[in-house]
């Protein structure tokens, strides 16, 4: 098995490859049938706690690659990037990782709070209301 394919002690659904295919297609089907959408893209994420801590090097490993993928894509369309693992990282030098990510890959209440807040405000940032 490849690092690709056991990450978060399943399968995963699509390989990276795979991922970036379907994404790109998905964005400019979108932008093929509306042309003035402003798209917004959210960074994948993964915090070392919970069951991340048991498969941690393949996650991050496999994370790394989607991240990447998606920031590519957010500037071939021109789309507003949500760097959220930046927001986690920094957020969990304050409060311990578990505050905000109760498995690795699902926030909290907190988490969710603090990933509205960073959307809010990229969003804003592009955007006059």
């Amino acid at each position: 098995m490849t690092d690709n394919s056991v990450v978060f002690n399943r399968q995963l659904p699509v390989s990276v490859e795979q991922y970036q295919e379907v994404y790109d297609a998905l964005l400019e089907k979108t932008r093929d049938l509306f042309p003035e959408i402003i798209l917004v893209l959210c960074e994948p994420f993964v915090l070392k706690v919970g069951r991340m801590n048991e498969k941690w090097e393949a996650s991050y490993s496999d994370m790394l690659k989607r991240q990447a993928i998606v920031r590519k894509l957010a500037e071939k369309y021109d789309a507003v990037f949500i760097g959220f693992q930046e927001v986690f990282d920094k957020a969990c030098e304050k409060v311990p990782c578990d505050y905000w990510i109760w498995d690795g890959v699902h926030p909290t209440v907190a988490g969710h709070e603090l990933m509205a807040r960073e959307w809010i405000r990229k969003v804003e940032e592009r955007i006059s209301f």
